[in-house]
């Protein structure tokens, strides 16, 4: 229980006690299940402190000091926090139920198996802290800092995450559904098992995070940064990605695209490289071009006029310096509206991204050497056969 002296001079205001704990820095409160319910605290210097079990229901904490304090099992509901300094503290199985933690410095902080639900955690401070099997469900934390945070089975269920940063945080088995992630910095994280169903995901920076085996199922990623992002067996069922930059993501056959909604999408960062490269996606056909990814196929799109002997000649120096890429021309398309596609089969487990630049940077520099009577070919079909039969592709 807690020590009545200790009771005794917080119940003489804070100016007084702030006054006793400048004058016993070494001192540390024992506040064990101490009723301070709809008390004024703000201002209060109580790091340090020992308050298990205590009851701070309503209690206004504004700019409280309660750096390493010992708050297991503490109730906190609907009591004011902003701008508190909690940084370090034990908060493990705390009661921050339609708490205000607006500004609030959690830094390093033991937050495992805390109830956040409905709490305001705006622009507050959770890096390093650990969040694991906490309860943010309908929490708002837009513009929070969660770096290297531990999520570890967290439930953030409808949280409002917009802005917030979580870049290398560890959020394996998170729940996320119909959360707010706009703009979200979730770069380095590991989702891997996340449920991020019908979750926002607009211009999210998803830079290689981990989503294997993560639900994405109607989750909306428009614009959002995909680049290295691992999503070995995630589930994008009726997700959409128009906009999105899918440079060197890696999926598999496990990879769920069905009824994926992309009318365009990027294959490279700084919206370089649209695919299609004018227009829309056909349906399934998105899907279809991942598809070929996962064959080995490299697409190269160019616009409605091509160099036929300069890609020719890109192609036959590649494959001269570089026999083992063992490229073969599969096939090629022409659409109006999307230009040329050209797809080459090339040899298993060879970075295709590397290829593929080094294809089109000899193609530019063919071009400059090339004679301009000889890209009218007149006939392209039979031209093009007699070119790449003549390099035995």
């Amino acid at each position: 229980m807690a020590n009545t002296n200790h009771l005794a001079l917080l119940a003489g205001g804070v100016e007084s006690w702030n006054q006793w704990r400048k004058q016993n820095p070494e001192a540390i409160p024992d506040l064990r299940g101490a009723n301070l319910s709809f008390v004024d605290l703000t201002g209060v210097y109580l790091a340090r402190a020992d308050l298990q079990n205590a009851s701070l229901k309503q209690a206004n904490l504004t700019n409280a000091d309660l750096r390493g304090a010992d708050l297991r099992n503490a109730d906190f509901g609907a009591a004011n926090l902003t701008d508190a300094h909690l940084s370090s503290s034990d908060l493990s199985n705390v009661e921050f139920v339609n708490t205000d933690l607006n500004g609030a410095d959690f830094n390093g902080a033991n937050l495992s198996n805390t109830s956040f639900f409905n709490t305001n955690l705006r622009s507050s401070n959770l890096s390093y802290a650990n969040l694991s099997y906490a309860k943010l469900s309908h929490a708002s934390l837009s513009g929070a800092d969660l770096i290297d945070t531990d999520l570890l089975g967290a439930d953030l269920s409808g949280t409002e995450l917009i802005g917030a940063h979580f870049r290398g945080a560890c959020m394996s088995g998170v729940r996320l559904n119909n959360a707010d992630l706009s703009g979200a910095d979730l770069r380095g994280t590991d989702l891997s098992g996340a449920d991020l169903s019908d979750a926002y995901l607009g211009g999210a920076y998803l830079t290689k995070a981990n989503l294997s085996n993560a639900n994405l199922s109607n989750a909306n990623l428009a614009r959002a940064l995909l680049v290295g992002v691992r999503a070995l067996g995630a589930n994008f069922a009726g997700a959409t990605l128009t906009g999105a930059c899918l440079e060197d993501w890696q999926i598999d056959s496990a990879t769920g695209l069905e009824g994926v909604v992309c009318h365009y999408a990027y294959w490279k960062s700084d919206r370089q490289e649209r695919r299609p490269v004018s227009g829309h996606f056909a349906p399934g056909d998105f899907a279809k071009l991942c598809q070929d990814s996962l064959n080995q196929i490299i697409e190269l799109v160019f616009p409605a006029e091509i160099d036929w002997p300069a890609f020719a000649r890109s192609l036959h120096q590649l494959q001269a310096q570089e026999p083992e890429t063992k490229l073969s021309v599969r096939s090629i398309e022409s659409q109006e509206t999307t230009g040329v596609a050209v797809k080459l089969g090339v040899a298993a487990k060879l970075d295709k991204s590397k290829i593929r630049d080094r294809l089109m940077q000899g193609y530019q520099s063919s071009r400059q050497v090339s004679d301009p009577r000889e890209s009218q070919l007149g006939d392209r079909g039979s031209s093009l056969n007699r070119l790449f039969t003549a390099l035995h592709y």
